[in-house]
C-alpha cells in the first residue's frame, strides 16, 4: 500500500479536538470497604460481606471505586489506583497506616511489599527477587502519596526487569560452562569486545577498535539439541554485564520460545530490545521506555479485526502489517539514537542474541525473510549491531559466519564430570572411566552425573560398586539408557510409576496425582491424604522434578525432551490413556492455567479442528507455541494457524481439509504481500473442495489477476461465484464478486465492474452484511468516476445514497474498516467533511514532507488548498492498475479483512 505523508499535530488537533483531563481523588464514600481491600491488589466480590456488605452497598462500591482485574484464579476487582493512594494518605494522615488491619494475602507480594515498607523492614532493591522487585515496583505507586520512605517505582521496575532478564541467563550457566574457551573468543572477536582473559591481562579498554561497521553478518552458533549453545552466550553475556560498567554493552536476550516474540513481526524484537536496554542503562531508561510501547502500539496496530463475527470462523489471526515501512525506518533510527546515547562517545557493540532459532525454522521462508530484511535495515540504522544466531542448523541461502557447537574435549568432559561430582569424594580414575564411557555430548554427561549421584546415596566405596555403575553407562541410546537408569533409582515403587509414566503430564499437584494419574499409573482408587504423600516424596526427587509457583511439580526441561518420545514410542496407548485424564481434569477448571493446560491436552490427543475451536483460547495458544514439537502434526497445523505462523511444508499435508485451508490462506496471503504470487497460487490450488474453496477461492483469482492473467482470474471468478451461489454461501460470493469487479474495472470493463457490483451489494443486502454493503456502493460510485459517467443518473442516485445514509456507519465501524473510510472520503469527502476528517484520523500520521506533482499526489497536505474529497482520494488506496503496476495493491487491503485479518 502507498506510504501516507504525514499530518502535522495541529491540524489533528483541529480536526479532532481534545479530551478533557480527568480527576484523580474520589468522594469520601465507602470508607470501610476501602480499608479494608486497600492493601490487596486483587479480591473476589463475595469476601466483602465478611464486613457487612449488603448488596447495594457492594454494587455501588465496586462501580464507583473498582476496576475488574485479569489474575491467575480468573477474573477479579481492585481498587483504582486514584482510590487506593488516596484511601492510603488518608489513613497516614489519621496516624493508621502502620496499624492497618483488612483482607491482606500473605500470597500478594504487592501486598507483603507495602507492609514492609510501611514498617520500614524491607530489604534494598539490589537484595530482593525477582518477585519481590515487582511487589515493590507496584507498592510505590500505592503509596505515591503518603511520607513512607521508598523506592521510585521506575527504579524497583529497572532492577526487576535486570533481574528477570538475567536470571534466565544464570540459571543456564549454574553448572558451569566447560571447554568452551574457544567458542568465546571467537564470540568476543566477532562483537569486537574484549574477552575476560584480555581484561584479567590489565587491559584497560573497553572494547577493541572496531575497524569495519557494517560488514558483520550474524554469527550462527548451531549444533545438536544439549549440546550447549544457550549456555554457551549466557556465559558470553555474564561475562560482560557482569564485569560493571567499564565493559557493559547493549545487548538484548531474544529467545523464540517466548510466545511475544513473533518472527513474522520483527518489532516484537525491537520492542523487546528497548526494554532490556531501558534495565540497563538507567540514563536513557524514560526514552528507551517510550520506544518500546511506541513499537509494541505499531504491532498493536497490525492485528485488524474481521468484518464480522459471522465472517470470523473462516478465517486466520492477522498478521498484517499494520505500519509503513517509513514508520519501522523511524522506530529503527529511534532505537539507534538510544543505543549512542547509552554508550555515550565509546565504540561498543550492541549484541542481538536470538536464541531457540530452530522455533523460527520451523515457519515459512517468507517469515525468514521479513526477519532478515528487518534485520539488515536495523544494522544500516545502528551499525555496530552483532547479530548472534543460536539453531539447531546453520542458515543456507544468507551470508552468515558459521560456528558448529560439537561435543566437549575428553579434557573438557573430564573437567565437567570432576567439577560436579566433587562433593562425592571418587577416586579421579573412576572419573576418567566415565569420562570414557560417556560420549561427550554436555547432556549425557550431565545425565550420568545424575545417575552417579543416585548411586552413591547406596555407597560407592568399593571398586566393585563403581565398576557396576560403569558398566550400567554402557548402550546403543546413552541418553535413553541414562534417563531410564535415573528413573530406576526411584526407591519408593509408587513414586517411581507416578515419574514414569506419570511425567507424560506437564504440571503435578496432589489433585492431579488423585484424579489423573493414581488410576492409569496402577495405584488404583487414592485419597487426598495419599495423594499428598506421594506429592511430598516426589518432590524429594530433585533429579527429575523442579517445583514452580503454585505448590506444582515439572519435569525438568531436558529430562522432559527425552522421556517424552521414549514413553509414547514403548506405550502409545497408555500415553493417550493419561492425556485424555488430564483432559477430563482441566475442562472442569476454570484459572488461566488450567485453559492451557486444557488446550494442551486436546492438542496433544490431535483433536479434529472443528473440536479446537470450540474451545480454543489464544492467550493459551501463544504459551503453547514452546511445546508444538509434542503435538501430532494435525495439531502443529491447527496451533499455527491459530498464532498466526506458518509450518513446514513437509508436516501440512497431514492437517485435516479445514487446518490445510486456513493455513494455505495464511501462507498464500504472506507470499502475495511479498511479491510471490506464482508460489501462492502453487499453494492455494494443492487441494479443493467444499471445504477449502470458501478459503481459497479468492486468493486464487487475486493471484492470478497479480500475475497479470486477468482472462483467467475472470474465469476462476466465476466459477467461484457460481460454487458459492449453489452452496448458498453469501461470504464467499460477496468477497469474490467484490474482488472480481476491481479486476473488471482496471481492466476498463465498466460493465462487468458494475454489474458484479450490484450483484455484490444485493448478496449482502440479503445476508444482512452492512459493511460489504457499504464497500459495493462505493466502488460503484468510483467506477462511474474513474470512467467518466459521474453525471449519469445512476452515479448521482448511488453518489446520494451515500451522502443520506453515511450516519449509519457507528464510529466503531469507522474505526474497524479504515480502507472504506478512506474510500468514501474520496468519493463524498465534499459533501460529508466528517468521514475526511475520519480518515485523517485513521491515517495516523505526524508532520513531513509532501510531493509536489498534483495527479501523483499520495500525501495529503492539510495546508494546502484540496478539497476533502481530493484529501480522502490521496489518503484511499490508489486503484489505477497503470500508476500501480499490480492488482495486488489494489486489492490486498480490502481483502485482507476476509483473508486473514480477522481473529477467530
Amino acid at each position: 500500500m502507498p506510504e501516507l505523508a504525514p499530518i502535522s499535530d495541529h491540524v489533528f488537533a483541529e480536526l479532532l479536538g481534545s479530551l478533557a483531563p480527568t480527576g484523580h481523588d474520589e468522594p469520601p464514600r465507602h470508607e470501610s470497604l476501602r480499608e479494608f481491600v486497600v492493601l490487596v491488589a486483587a479480591f473476589d466480590a463475595d469476601s466483602l460481606k465478611a464486613v457487612g456488605a449488603t448488596d447495594d452497598d457492594l454494587d455501588d462500591f465496586l462501580v464507583e471505586d473498582c476496576e475488574q482485574v485479569f489474575t491467575r484464579a480468573g477474573r477479579q476487582w481492585g481498587l483504582r489506583l486514584g482510590v487506593r493512594q488516596s484511601t492510603l494518605a488518608a489513613l497516614e494522615a489519621a496516624g493508621r497506616l502502620e496499624g492497618l488491619h483488612g483482607a491482606v494475602d500473605p500470597k500478594d507480594v504487592a501486598s507483603t511489599m507495602a507492609l514492609r515498607y510501611i514498617a520500614g523492614t524491607a530489604p534494598s532493591l539490589e537484595d530482593q527477587t525477582v518477585e519481590e522487585l515487582q511487589g515493590t515496583a507496584i507498592a510505590s505507586d500505592w503509596l505515591a502519596r503518603t511520607n513512607v520512605k521508598l523506592p521510585r517505582s521506575v527504579e524497583a521496575k529497572a532492577q526487576q526487569s535486570i533481574d528477570a532478564m538475567l536470571n534466565p541467563l544464570r540459571l543456564l550457566v549454574a553448572d558451569g560452562v566447560f571447554g568452551r574457551d574457544h567458542e568465546l573468543a571467537v564470540l568476543a572477536d566477532y562483537a569486537e569486545v574484549l574477552s575476560p582473559s584480555s581484561r584479567a591481562k590489565g587491559a584497560v579498554r573497553r572494547v577493541k577498535r572496531i575497524l569495519n561497521l557494517t560488514d558483520k553478518p550474524p554469527l550462527v552458533i548451531h549444533g545438536l539439541g544439549g549440546v550447549g549453545k544457550s549456555t554457551l552466550v549466557a556465559r558470553f553475556v555474564l561475562d560482560h554485564v557482569d564485569a560493571g560498567a567499564s565493559y557493559r554493552f547493549p545487548f538484548a536476550y531474544l529467545s523464540f520460545d517466548r510466545p511475544e516474540l513473533q518472527l513474522e513481526q520483527p518489532l516484537t524484537l525491537l520492542a523487546e530490545a528497548a526494554t532490556q536496554l531501558a534495565a540497563l542503562f538507567p540514563d536513557v531508561a524514560s526514552d528507551a521506555a517510550a520506544v518500546a510501547e511506541s513499537t509494541r502500539g505499531a504491532v498493536a496496530s497490525a492485528l485488524l479485526t474481521s468484518l464480522s463475527d459471522r465472517r470470523a470462523s473462516k478465517v486466520s489471526w492477522s498478521t498484517a502489517r499494520g505500519y509503513t515501512d517509513r514508520d519501522v525506518d523511524v522506530l529503527l533510527d529511534r532505537f539507534a539514537q538510544l543505543v549512542a546515547a547509552a554508550t555515550g562517545r565509546h565504540q561498543l557493540p550492541t549484541v542481538w542474541v536470538l536464541d531457540t532459532f530452530e522455533v523460527a525454522q520451523r515457519q515459512s521462508p517468507v517469515a525468514a525473510d521479513e526477519l532478515w530484511d528487518f534485520l539488515e535495515r536495523l544494522q544500516r540504522a545502528c551499525p555496530r549491531l552483532r547479530v548472534v544466531i543460536c539453531g539447531r542448523t546453520p542458515i543456507e541461502g544468507r551470508r552468515t559466519r558459521s560456528l558448529a557447537l560439537g561435543n566437549l574435549t575428553p579434557a573438557a568432559a573430564h573437567d565437567l564430570l570432576r567439577t560436579q561430582l566433587a562433593p562425592l569424594d571418587l577416586p579421579d580414575s573412576f572419573i576418567a572411566g566415565v569420562a570414557q564411557a560417556v560420549p561427550p555430548h554436555p547432556l549425557s554427561l550431565r545425565l550420568a552425573v545424575l545417575l552417579i549421584r543416585r548411586e552413591a546415596e547406596l555407597g560407592l566405596a568399593t571398586d566393585e560398586r563403581r565398576r557396576d555403575v560403569l558398566f550400567q553407562l554402557e548402550g546403543a541410546n546413552v541418553q535413553g539408557v541414562l534417563y531410564r537408569r535415573v528413573l530406576a533409582h526411584i526407591e519408593d515403587p509408587d513414586v517411581r510409576r507416578l515419574a514414569n509414566p506419570g511425567l507424560v503430564v506437564r504440571r503435578i499437584t496432589p489433585d492431579v496425582i488423585q484424579d489423573v494419574l493414581a488410576k492409569p499409573c496402577g495405584l488404583g482408587a487414592i485419597d487426598r491424604d495419599a495423594a499428598t504423600a506421594l506429592f511430598d516424596k516426589l518432590q524429594r526427587e530433585v533429579a527429575v522434578v523442579i517445583p514452580i509457583e503454585g505448590g506444582t511439580l515439572i519435569q525438568r526441561p531436558e529430562l522432559r525432551k527425552l522421556m517424552l518420545p521414549l514413553v509414547t514410542h514403548d506405550d502409545p496407548e497408555l500415553v493417550a490413556k493419561l492425556r485424555r485424564a488430564a483432559l477430563a481434569f482441566y475442562r472442569r477448571r476454570g484459572s488461566v492455567e488450567d485453559k492451557v493446560e486444557e488446550l494442551y491436552y486436546r492438542l496433544a490427543l490431535g483433536q479434529s479442528t472443528a473440536t479446537l475451536d470450540k474451545s480454543f483460547d489464544p492467550e493459551a495458544a501463544r504459551v503453547l507455541m514452546e511445546a508444538v514439537d509434542e503435538f501430532p502434526p494435525s495439531s502443529q497445523v491447527y496451533l499455527a494457524n491459530r498464532i498466526g505462523v506458518t509450518v513446514d511444508p513437509a508436516i501440512l499435508h497431514e492437517a485435516d481439509d479445514l487446518s490445510w485451508a486456513r493455513q494455505a490462506v495464511l501462507s498464500s496471503r504472506r507470499l502475495l504481500d511479498s511479491g510471490r504470487a506464482e508460489a501462492a497460487l502453487e499453494i492455494v490450488t494443492g487441494r479443493r473442495n467444499d471445504t477449502i474453496v470458501p478459503f481459497t477461492g479468492a486468493i486464487e483469482v487475486e493471484a492470478l489477476a497479480s500475475l497479470h492473467r486477468t482472462d483467467e482470474a475472470l474465469t476462476a471468478a466465476r466459477a467461484t461465484l457460481k460454487w458459492a451461489t449453489e452452496h448458498h454461501d453469501s461470504d464467499t460470493f460477496i468477497d469474490v464478486a467484490l474482488l472480481a469487479a476491481r479486476i473488471a474495472e482496471d481492466a476498463g470493463d465498466t460493465t462487468a465492474a458494475l454489474s458484479l457490483l450490484s450483484q455484490a451489494e444485493s448478496a449482502a443486502a440479503s445476508a444482512q452484511d452492512m459493511i460489504a454493503g457499504w464497500v459495493a456502493r462505493v466502488a460503484i460510485v468510483r467506477v462511474h468516476r474513474r470512467s467518466g459517467s459521474s453525471d449519469s443518473d445512476q452515479a448521482l442516485k448511488a453518489r446520494a445514497r451515500l451522502v443520506d445514509e453515511i450516519d449509519q456507519l457507528t464510529p466503531r465501524d469507522r474505526s474497524r474498516n479504515p480502507s472504506l473510510v478512506r474510500d468514501l472520503a474520496a468519493e463524498i469527502g465534499d459533501d460529508v467533511p466528517s468521514i475526511a476528517r475520519d480518515a485523517l484520523r485513521l491515517s495516523g500520521h505526524t508532520a513531513g514532507p509532501v510531493p509536489t506533482t498534483r495527479r501523483r499526489r499520495r500525501h495529503p497536505d492539510p495546508n494546502s488548498q484540496l478539497t476533502s474529497a481530493e484529501i480522502g482520494r490521496s489518503l484511499a488506496v490508489d486503484m489505477s492498475a497503470d500508476e500501480s503496476g499490480s492488482i495486488r495493491e489494489h486489492v490486498s487491503e480490502q481483502l485482507r479483512f476476509e483473508s486473514d485479518g480477522a481473529a477467530f
